[in-house]
């Protein structure tokens, strides 16, 4: 079996990695919870590059989007975050280690 499309957003969220990189915004929470995951901001860099898109949710003038994905040492983790369209932001709300 071939492997599957990937979602319109993983396409966006792709794409605004590419272009933008330096309007990710890590929230207060996020902060908070890096040290406590071990989990830092090059590694959630690349997750939202690369891992995939679990969940997303359109809420107005942006979308909250959850991406899950192996970290470089091989623990699994979930980065929550808020795209904000009027100022072409990306909110990073949270890192999770699962």
């Amino acid at each position: 079996m071939g492997q599957e499309a990937p979602l319109a957003e993983e396409i966006w969220l792709r794409a605004f990695m590419t272009t933008w990189p330096r309007e990710v915004v890590f929230g207060v929470r996020a902060l908070k919870s890096m040290p406590k995951t071990g989990i830092f901001s090059p590694e959630i860099m690349r997750l939202l590059h690369a891992a995939p898109v679990v969940s997303s949710e359109k809420l107005g003038v942006g979308a909250k989007i959850i991406v899950e994905g192996h970290t470089c040492d091989d623990e699994f983790a979930r980065v929550i975050c808020w795209i904000d369209c009027n100022s072409i932001e990306l909110h990073v709300l949270d890192v999770i280690k699962i």
